[in-house]
């Protein structure tokens, strides 16, 4: 039986070694039945491999050699390790986590080895599956290739009826993807938009109605009707301008949701590193790097589809992450970029930002929130889930919903905690419509609306009152310590993102010779909608890189960003 291989000295706990753990492997029965599927781009017929026997729903469980895999993963961890090699699983190509995740949880001065021998192992993942680093330090991931079982649904138009006030399409969906039918597959009976992209079928790249528009497609599903056992008929809703004039007959197209868990996710680390890692899949965002002290730096990353047969069968998809490629939030310094290539995304290719919260007025019962604690303090719905990291002297500063003006700060004086006290979580509950009505006319997307119905609210100790200025559900805070500052995006490809090629959000960044093709532009500012981003941003550079077919402008700066504020857009070639 063929083992990951022991590194350096003997790495055990007292009376275990990680190859006499990994040797009670199981031998993994691998199923090979096949389901046909037509491949979008020739007449060729495809099977998949249904190596965990699934209908590629939630709930699938990892091989036996995975099990093993984390087992001794963990003792690594535990037993303070140095490094840990991963050999290529022996039944069959990859690894078949299903739907549970890869952790490498509270690891510090580790180095996770996933290209042994120049061959990098792959690991594949269901939807609610994927790699996570959670709490970890100065930890590196070496090598490898992450992929998934289907994330969403593909096929080629029959009739389509674009004009008119309800448009829509009839497609063949092939059967080795997931069917696009709320009844049939768990994934898309969701309540979140469902989106909808068409392809070329020479060049494989998304169409754009209009292509000079620096901004997402944004077309989504509405309402699924079965013609046929894989054929449905579509209802479309969302940004007519980027519906496309007409369509052929066997045009490609694409439907997916979003959902389950990150293609990989680094959660409260620090000062951590990925390098040579492959991403082809993922049925939310590729990359999460969030709520830690940041600093973390994606060297030679790929995130990409497959042109070819996947490891285990698959025809090629033409979407690699329904989500975001890269999204990077709530640190305490900002990621680095670099080298890498981010394609073929379902939403940005890439988002580095920050979260604003929300600061409530007092509960109704109480005269004032000062009266009911022993130091000043402030209600806060947590948007970012970062304010209770702030620490006794960290600063929020705070700005105008409305318009981004700057209103003032305020300093921590103890670590913020949650209340379930009924006066202010009722108070948080009746928030997202009052500030949605009239004055305030917030105009939040969908999803912010969660925020204030889940959860409690923060109370976060101040130590002084907090300026007049400040009034409830009219200002946000920016909590400074999380701010992701000091983000680099440097020499990398960023191409055909079915919205943005870049969310810029976070102050003294730099983005430099960067490659950018086929994607709604690079936008700088806060985005209100979303409560992301700092509306102090300053200091940012945007040099020395090739924009093409990004839509004109290519770089768009909100008008809430301030004057002054060194925004400096240099050098770019825009093709």
């Amino acid at each position: 039986m063929r083992m990951p291989n022991c590194v350096g000295p003997a790495v055990a706990a007292p009376h275990v070694s990680l190859c006499g753990l990994v040797a009670i492997l199981i031998t993994l029965t691998v199923s090979t039945a096949a389901v046909p599927g037509t491949a979008w781009d020739s007449g060729e017929t495809w099977s998949r491999r249904d190596v965990v026997g699934t209908d590629f729903s939630h709930g699938t469980p990892p091989c036996e050699e995975c099990v093993a895999l984390q087992q001794a993963i963990d003792v690594a961890i535990t037993t303070r390790a140095p490094s840990f090699t991963v050999a290529p699983p022996r039944s069959g190509t990859a690894y078949m986590f299903g739907s549970s995740s890869l952790t490498l949880a509270d690891a510090t001065d580790f180095v996770l080895i996933l290209n042994s021998d120049g061959n990098d192992v792959a690991l594949v993942f269901d939807i609610g599956g994927g790699v996570g680093l959670l709490g970890c330090r100065n930890v590196t991931v070496q090598g490898g290739i992450v992929d998934y079982m289907p994330t969403l649904a593909q096929g080629r138009v029959v009739t389509s009826t674009l004009e008119g006030p309800s448009p829509s399409i009839t497609a063949d969906f092939d059967p080795a993807f997931l069917k696009p039918d709320p009844a049939a597959t768990p994934f898309f009976n969701q309540s979140g938009s469902i989106k909808v992209a068409f392809w070329d079928p020479t060049t494989k790249t998304m169409i754009r109605g209009n292509g000079t528009l620096p901004e997402a497609i944004n077309i989504f599903a509405k309402g699924f009707s079965a013609v046929g056992p894989w054929r449905y008929r579509i209802g479309l809703t969302g940004n007519r301008q980027q519906l496309p004039a007409s369509l052929t007959v066997g045009t490609p197209v694409t439907v997916f949701p979003r959902g389950g868990q990150h293609s990989l996710r680094l959660i409260n680390c620090t000062e951590c590193t990925v390098t040579n890692l492959t991403i082809h899949g993922g049925s939310s965002m590729g990359i999460v790097d969030s709520d830690g002290g940041g600093g973390n730096t994606y060297l030679a990353v790929t995130i990409a589809r497959t042109d070819t047969p996947s490891l285990i069968g698959l025809p090629p998809r033409l979407l690699a992450t329904n989500a975001d490629g890269f999204h990077s939030t709530t640190n305490r310094r900002g990621p680095a970029l670099l080298r890498s290539e981010i394609g073929f995304t379902g939403d940005d290719a890439g988002n580095i930002c920050s979260a604003m919260s929300v600061l409530l007025p007092p509960p109704p019962a109480h005269t004032g929130v000062q009266q009911r604690w022993a130091t000043p303090s402030a209600l806060f719905v947590d948007v970012g889930g970062n304010l209770k990291t702030a620490v006794k002297g960290d600063v929020i500063l705070f700005y105008n919903i409305s318009t981004g003006e700057p209103l003032g700060e305020a300093t921590v004086a103890a670590v913020p905690t949650s209340t379930s006290a009924a006066p202010s979580v009722q108070t948080m509950r009746q928030a997202f419509a009052t500030m949605m009505a009239p004055p305030i006319s917030a105009h939040f997307v969908t999803e912010v609306q969660g925020h204030f119905e889940r959860g409690l609210p923060v109370v976060v100790p101040l130590t002084a009152p907090l300026a007049p200025a400040l009034q409830g559900l009219w200002s946000v805070g920016v909590l400074m310590s999380t701010a992701n500052a000091g983000a680099m995006v440097h020499d990398t490809v960023i191409h055909d993102a079915y919205a943005r090629a870049f969310m810029i959000k976070g102050r003294n960044a730099t983005y430099l010779r960067n490659t950018l093709a086929r994607a709604g532009g690079l936008h700088v500012g806060p985005e209100m909608v979303w409560l992301e981003g700092d509306p102090g941003q300053r200091d940012v550079l945007i040099a020395d890189s090739s924009f093409d077919h990004i839509g004109s402008p290519a770089v768009s700066v909100d008008p809430s960003v301030a004057v002054g504020h060194d925004i400096t857009v240099v050098n770019n070639t825009n093709h």
